[in-house]
């Protein structure tokens, strides 16, 4: 659940700001202050193999938004999204093994890397001639799987 919550929030971070999310920002999302005759902070803990995990599944989301602003006509997203996800995968790479799931993680990372840039390919090389939606058919993604971004 923990990294799900650190997924969500670093693609809306993503989307607000265009950066990736910290930890520093992350755990401030993990503080609470109770009202009552004395006010206490709570603060549960994020663990970073936690924090790590949960980013390492933005990619998914990112490409999912890049096939759905391709499908609404939106043609200049994934050549945003593909640095960003370059850098990211590139990062991921020097990690130590943390965690038991990161090898699955960066594997599934460098799908969703591999997917943008076939749309980037396609939009650069044949984007005049091909539809949006057989564009994104090429390579197996259907408007069904994406996510709305706006």
């Amino acid at each position: 659940g923990v990294q799900e919550f650190i997924e969500a929030l670093s693609y809306w971070t993503f989307c607000r700001t265009g950066k990736l999310l910290t930890l520093t920002q992350a755990e401030s999302w993990f503080a609470f202050r109770l009202d009552g005759a004395e006010s206490k902070a709570i603060r549960l803990p994020l663990h970073p193999t936690d924090f790590i995990l949960g980013i390492a599944d933005l990619t998914g989301e990112l490409m999912r938004a890049c096939t759905e602003a391709v499908t609404r006509g939106y043609r200049a997203l994934p050549f945003t999204l593909l640095p960003f996800m370059r850098a990211m995968y590139s990062e991921f790479l020097k990690l130590p093994a943390v965690g038991k799931g990161l090898p699955k993680k960066i594997e599934v990372l460098e799908g969703s890397l591999l997917k943008v840039e076939h749309v980037c390919y396609m939009l650069a090389v044949r984007g005049s001639e091909v539809h949006s939606e057989r564009l994104l058919s090429i390579h197996g993604v259907n408007e069904e799987t994406s996510i709305i971004t706006e």
